[in-house]
């Protein structure tokens, strides 16, 4: 290892999703049902992979999109809360250039508060922008 390599918390992270899809079997409590999207002429065009706790809550997604030629031109990972809100969506190229990181901050009434979405280009961050919510009003 070089002096230069560090260490990436996001990449260490997908590895392990990557491994728990794998080992994920139908009687696993990680287990869910894939859901595949094809044209009408059969072309496969993405495929969606959840992954559910032992409790049976989703807490992870895998979505590839697919090429005429059937090749991943995208993964996108995402992340839910025990509400089932996503708080955190990457979209990687298939060469896995991060494009894209959303995340969503929610309040314990399962509120949307803050939405921030970064895009990159290059391993570069080329844009940032975050919307707060405001605080709903209290019923009469």
């Amino acid at each position: 290892m070089s002096a230069t390599h560090r260490s990436c918390p996001l990449a260490a992270k997908v590895l392990v999703l990557v491994v728990a899809i794998a080992i994920a079997s139908a009687s696993s409590p990680l287990a869910a049902q894939e859901v595949l999207t094809r044209t009408d002429d059969g072309r496969l065009v993405s495929s969606l992979h959840p992954i559910s706790n032992d409790q049976g809550q989703m807490g992870w997604s895998v979505k590839y999109t697919y090429d005429s030629a059937g090749v991943v031109q995208s993964r996108t990972l995402t992340r839910y809360d025990r509400a089932g809100h996503a708080v955190r969506r990457s979209v990687y190229t298939a060469d896995d250039e991060l494009l894209s990181d959303e995340r969503s901050r929610y309040d314990r009434r399962g509120n949307l508060r803050t939405h921030t979405i970064n895009t990159y280009s290059n391993g570069r961050r080329t844009s940032h922008h975050t919307t707060r919510f405001s605080k709903p009003k209290k019923e009469q």
